[in-house]
């Protein structure tokens, strides 16, 4: 492993080995406590410029967000990907963001969240690995499968176990769902252990999180009776007497456990280009090759609850040796202030905000072609006592536990919950109640469905469903030909005469073939799309009332192609590979039962029944 000072984006370098690998990308998963759509978005694309592909088209694979359900407060729709909230009690602290390419993996992993303080302003720790294969640390491959959504389940089926750590980075890869990170650091400690460095960012207190405290302290202090404690913290005012975050009768009551009192020093961060944020111990000690630091680097605050508690926080880390040269270099880049006592510096203690999110739901799943928008509550109790928002708007759950006629707003992916006015709320010392939110996940994975479905969907509306392929040529499977079914059924076709509309289906139905083409990146995917072409089959009904003769027979036309196309599309060599004959076919003879001509004039009829039935 290597510590460096410069502060290039880890973004960036990611970026630049993505490019590099001209691959294609199998499935992102995100990792993060608080969760921001708008910096997620723009990560995204950043990606899909580094991959040469359209950012649009990273809804087709998996792009799942893990976030803490604590500090989850919704977020605006993207057809890109989904927020899923880590289902169990601990609090969820990782901070990974990994890219399945083709046939290697590649992450990052460290301190920052997927926020734009985390990504854009805060002073992070963040390690890039590209082990050039598809080989992850058996740690890691244990928490994807705790982890909902898709992708991380793509990711852990696609790789095998490697070495616990990196045989490029060093060290060892630690989750706290294996063991105690604090006390897996400590018990495989070096000896001579004559100096301690520790990085603590106290400012995340303010959301909840836990700050340097005695207990992890004490701990170091009783493994290393007489090292050297250095402890870096925010800098808030410079002067005389430096004022820095952190609670000083904490480091008093240490400092008199101390063997000698000036076995601790402090050195003030200042927040140029922003506030600190990274976490990091290290022990440096004299071994065989010299001088060197053994360091925990990741997700945990230099705290009891993150390092030593079992049960509490999920966290991941690594812990590795490197030169103590490195280290020096690194913490001298924070732009630090010079060494001071603690009789020098004025200190301001993070304010200790808690809150508890009113958690009432466990899932809100919305199917957007029939609109319901269906709720598992975590008890029977906070059912009976919760109101359920969407944006401001209160939403009438029936009886069944869901809300009939619900219509997506891009600016909200989520449903708000809050306890009902008069009930009331017990008191707690840990913090104050607040609404919490559940993500709304899209029963049909498809992203062409998100916020399309309207409550009133015209034909026009389905149809654009299907997305649509640049192209001029009537038929929908391919440009004009002169072989075979192409030429007899562009003939047919043209009995009806040139029309932005033919054209404009064919488009359509090209598109939709290649799609169903592609490898299977999702089975949800494809099953959307069966469920679009019913609903541009119910919809376009040429019995419908008050439709001219025109458009009745237009209806009959899209009824029919689409029937020819499910036909057609069993029998391509690609799609059959994909084992969608079978589905294809079925859908070809449901459509053909339920094709009623008696409202289309008798030439009209002959005509779409010859589409309908000619079959290749």
């Amino acid at each position: 492993m290597q510590l460096e000072p410069d502060r290039a984006s880890v973004l960036d370098r990611l970026c630049a080995r993505l490019g590099a690998s001209g691959a294609r990308p199998r499935a992102i998963l995100g990792c993060t406590y608080p969760f921001k759509t708008a910096i997620f978005a723009e990560i995204l694309e950043h990606i899909a410029k580094a991959l040469s592909i359209d950012a649009a088209d990273l809804g087709r694979i998996p792009v799942d967000v893990v976030c803490d359900k604590r500090l989850y407060r919704g977020h605006a729709l993207d057809r890109r990907f989904r927020v899923h909230l880590y289902p169990h009690e601990q609090l969820f602290h990782p901070k990974l963001l990994m890219i399945l390419l083709e046939n290697e993996v590649i992450w990052i992993s460290g301190s920052g969240n997927l926020t734009a303080a985390g990504y854009c302003s805060n002073r992070e720790i963040a390690l890039l690995h590209e082990p050039g294969d598809l080989k992850l640390p058996p740690t890691l491959r244990r928490l994807l499968a705790k982890l909902p959504g898709d992708a991380a389940g793509v990711i852990r089926d696609a790789t095998g176990d490697g070495p616990r750590g990196s045989s490029r980075r060093g060290g060892r890869f630690v989750t706290s769902l294996d063991s105690r990170i604090g006390r897996e650091f400590l018990s495989r400690a070096p000896r001579g252990v004559h100096e301690i460095c520790i990085l603590a960012p106290y400012f995340e207190q303010a959301n909840g999180d836990d700050p340097l405290d005695r207990g992890w302290l004490d701990a170091l202090r009783a493994r290393f009776p007489d090292a050297l404690f250095r402890v870096y913290l925010p800098l808030l005012e410079t002067g005389r007497r430096p004022l820095v975050q952190g609670d000083r009768a904490l480091f008093e009551a240490f400092r008199d456990n101390l063997r000698q009192l000036d076995s601790l020093r402090f050195y003030p961060v200042r927040d140029d280009p922003g506030p600190l944020h990274g976490k990091l111990v290290a022990l440096v000690y004299r071994g065989t090759k010299g001088r060197r630091a053994r360091i925990l680097v990741g997700s945990p605050n230099p705290s009891r609850r993150a390092l030593l508690l079992p049960g509490r926080n999920v966290e991941t880390a690594w812990i590795a040796d490197v030169k103590v040269s490195a280290l020096a270099a690194f913490l001298d880049g924070l732009d630090v202030g010079e060494s001071r006592p603690l009789e020098a510096l004025r200190f301001a203690p993070p304010r200790r905000q808690s809150e508890i999110a009113w958690t009432a739901l466990s899932c809100a799943a919305l199917d957007p072609v029939t609109r319901t928008l269906s709720l598992t509550w975590v008890d029977g109790r906070r059912r009976q006592e919760t109101d359920v928002f969407y944006g401001s708007r209160r939403l009438k759950v029936e009886a069944d536990s869901c809300v009939h006629a619900f219509v997506l707003d891009a600016a909200h992916g989520a449903v708000m919950t809050c306890p009902k006015s008069g009930v009331r709320v017990p008191t707690t010392p840990k913090g104050k109640i607040v609404p919490g939110y559940c993500p709304i996940d899209v029963a049909l994975a498809d992203r062409m469905l998100l916020g399309a479905v309207e409550a009133e969907m015209s034909p026009e509306d389905w149809l654009a469903l299907l997305g649509s392929d640049p192209g001029r040529s009537v038929g929908f499977f391919g440009e004009a030909s002169s072989r075979g079914t192409g030429r007899t059924f562009q003939t047919r076709t043209g009995a009806f005469g040139p029309s932005e509309r033919v054209r404009d289906l064919a488009g359509h139905l090209r598109h939709t073939l290649k799609r169903l083409r592609l490898e299977p990146w999702s089975r949800a995917e494809r099953e959307a799309s069966f469920r679009v072409l019913r609903g541009i089959f119910a919809s376009h009904d040429p019995a419908s009332s008050g439709l001219a003769t025109d458009d009745r027979i237009w209806r009959a036309w899209v009824r029919a192609e689409i029937i020819r196309f499910a036909a057609y599309a069993a029998r391509d060599r690609e799609v059959r590979g994909q084992g969608l004959s079978g589905p294809l076919r079925s859908l070809a003879s449901e459509l053909r039962g339920q094709l009623d001509l008696r409202a289309v004039p008798a030439l009209a009829r002959a005509q779409v029944h010859l589409v309908a039935s000619d079959l290749p």
